[in-house]
């Protein structure tokens, strides 16, 4: 007999985008609002606003979407549309126009009282060498790796949108292996980068947010010590926020993250806005739908029963619900579970009939800005899913603020805040028999109806009827109708960084991170469960337990870099130390049998037990890296990095 579960997906997105510019500015290729103001002083009358307008193309005349066109030393602006063609007012007819497009030279061009301006860019010559993000959030020619660096296609994540992140990657990198979760929407995700590393340690790739190095935390079902996935760190981040994600493959390519980063590392950088682009508003909407794909071959030949004999009655008909065994129907009446004798037939498209379709709505709004000295990006996005399993609902809510300021010449500060908030409630256990709702659908009899087991589940003492001389084949709407786990989670990721540049080619930057984490965990086994033994008399069987964990680190670095050119010779380097503390705390309780029946609660448990564990360790780094080059073409580079762990003894530190 084989099955098989997958998800079938559609979805589609829909954009709007509205741009305000002060004073106005025209826009095509989306929705634009535009706002002009003019107003005459008794003292000075301002003049009215001249209209330019033309159309920027490339090197080979191609109009070219989405160049920023910025009045010099105002904040009017606008951005070219899909042909290229733009539309500004500007304040005078000596007004100074500035086009610019990442991977081209910035143009300038004085109007001269001229009401079209016609503009052909020029591909700079650094543009040819493709530049990525490494580890520290250094940028380097990816030319210059002796490794393997790839960038993602940001927008084919904000395209490809799912609950979780790292579902968006598949088939994105070479060498990256992602197993969507088999867990419901807000299941964590199965990574690996060019294969397993070890048998029993974290295999997952380091993932680096804004500079902060962070486990994915995949908390999956293992079927012995956790019957539910309890979804990873890469849930909270919304694929809108995303500026740029590089995968850097191996360890040496992750080298100055130490240890952590032995199976490589995923660098994402969020948004922050863009400078000179007056403020803009961003709403994105995104609809999902997944379906449960039948592809179970299951024998219909042969009906419930055992030893070719079919049930003859109540008991028999509990006794064989999980074989299908019995004798080839007929459509004769037989006894079912629930003592009523219906016809010996077939019952098809079980998968079909017990999951639904489960739709996700996603949706974003942002508001961004920025002037000729920085920028900022706010944006707030809500999800809301339902998993296949029908009590199964994920939310989550992200809230992610962005902020690039030059304050000086020399001195610039970025800011980044990441909140996600997620609750899921009742996702399905895996892996595991008894009360796990998968297993049951597939281990009953094939002469059942799910009609007939929704309403038999309960007996009219308020206990789960017998389907199954095994207890640990629970009927599935047993489960649905008493039994919960619900989980909370709040976490906050924040991120300040200062930058000064002593020279062009100096600089010294300092770094603070804080990454804080607070789950809550609460499940029961219901009162009534076949599998769950019987409580003393004047008690109620079952359990509840609760558990609230909580992580919090902190990273703080510091980098040294500059770098030097003399003819054909160039030399690149950077040194750097880090302080990484690391507290986690657990309180679990739990209690076995009950006062009151239906009232899980840790009070009116009976027998209670209680653990609290708290964890504390530091580890300090120091690290550098080095890059000779010579004409560009080859390159010689030299990485390494001491760590001191608080979780050794002094003599073997």
């Amino acid at each position: 007999m084989k099955k098989k579960l997958l998800p079938l997906v559609f979805s589609y997105t829909v954009i709007t985008v509205f741009n305000l510019f002060e004073p106005a500015s025209a826009s095509a290729g989306g929705l634009t609002t535009v706002i002009s103001s003019k107003s005459i002083s008794t003292k000075k009358l301002k003049l009215a606003p001249i209209g330019i307008t033309g159309k920027v193309t490339d090197e080979q005349g191609v109009g070219m979407p989405g160049v920023s066109v910025v009045e010099k030393g105002t904040r009017n602006a606008a951005v070219t549309n899909s042909s290229g063609s733009y539309t500004i007012n500007v304040t005078g007819s000596n007004a100074v126009l500035v086009f610019t497009s990442i991977g081209y030279n910035p143009v300038e061009i004085t109007v001269n009282s001229k009401t079209v301006v016609n503009v052909s860019m020029v591909t700079a010559t650094n543009a040819l060498n493709d530049v990525v993000v490494t580890a520290l959030g250094i940028k380097r020619e990816a030319k210059s790796l002796g490794y393997s660096a790839q960038k993602a296609d940001v927008e084919a994540l904000q395209t490809n949108r799912t609950t979780n992140l790292a579902n968006s990657l598949e088939g994105q990198i070479a060498g990256l292996d992602v197993s969507p979760p088999a867990a419901g929407p807000g299941g964590s995700t199965k990574i690996r980068l060019r294969g397993q590393s070890s048998f029993t340690a974290d295999n997952s790739p380091l993932i680096v947010i804004n500079g902060l190095p962070m486990s994915q935390g995949a908390s999956s079902s293992n079927g012995y010590t956790q019957n539910v996935d309890q979804g990873d760190n890469l849930q909270g981040i919304n694929q809108d926020d995303i500026e740029s994600m590089t995968v850097l493959k191996g360890s040496t390519a992750a080298a100055l993250y130490g240890s952590r980063a032995v199976n490589g590392a995923i660098i994402i950088t969020t948004k922050s806005g863009a400078k000179n682009t007056g403020i803009g508003i961003e709403f994105n909407s995104n609809f999902t739908l997944n379906q449960a794909l039948d592809y179970t071959d299951f024998q219909y030949e042969y009906g419930q029963g055992e030893n070719n004999i079919r049930p003859s009655s109540q008991g028999t008909a509990q006794s064989s619900g999980a074989w299908s065994f019995g004798v080839p129907f007929d459509n004769a009446p037989t006894f079912q579970f629930d003592g009523v004798e219906r016809p010996y037939a077939p019952v098809k498209g079980r998968i079909k009939t017990f999951f639904r379709l489960a739709p996700s709505w996603s949706n974003t709004v942002a508001i961004s800005g920025g002037n000729d000295k920085g920028s900022f990006r706010v944006s707030l996005s809500n999800q809301d899913a339902q998993g296949i399993v029908p009590n199964n609902d994920y939310h989550k809510k992200i809230f992610n603020v962005g902020i690039n300021y030059k304050l000086t010449e020399k001195l610039s500060a970025q800011f980044y805040v990441n909140y996600d908030h997620q609750f899921n409630n009742n996702p399905p256990l895996i892996g595991v028999q008894g009360n796990a709702i998968p297993t049951s659908i597939y281990r009953l009899a094939n002469s059942i109806s799910f009609d007939v087991l929704q309403a038999g589940a309960i007996d009219a003492n308020g206990n789960e009827t017998p389907t199954s001389r095994f207890a640990t084949v629970t009927n599935p709407y047993w489960i649905l109708a008493n039994q919960f786990q619900r989980q909370t989670k709040d976490h906050i990721l924040g991120t300040a960084v200062v930058r000064y540049q002593f020279f062009d080619w100096l600089y010294l930057q300092g770094r603070a991170n804080m990454d804080l984490l607070q789950t809550t965990y609460e499940s029961n086994t219901p009162t009534g469960t076949l599998a769950v033994s019987a409580a003393p008399t004047g008690l109620y069987n079952g359990s509840y337990g609760i558990n609230t964990a909580s992580t919090r680190q902190n990273n703080f670095d510091f980098l040294l870099g500059g770098g030097h050119k003399w003819k054909d010779f160039s030399f690149n380097a950077t040194v750097g130390g880090n302080n990484f503390p690391l507290i986690t705390s657990a309180f679990n309780e739990s209690v076995t049998n009950f006062y009151i029946r239906g009232l899980y609660t840790i009070g009116n448990g009976v027998t209670a037990n209680s653990s609290y564990n708290l964890t504390k360790q530091t580890v300090n780094s120091l690290y550098g890296t080095a890059e000779f080059s010579y004409k560009n073409l080859l390159y010689l580079n030299v990485t390494g990095r001491t760590d001191w762990y608080s979780v050794l003894a002094r003599d073997i530190d």
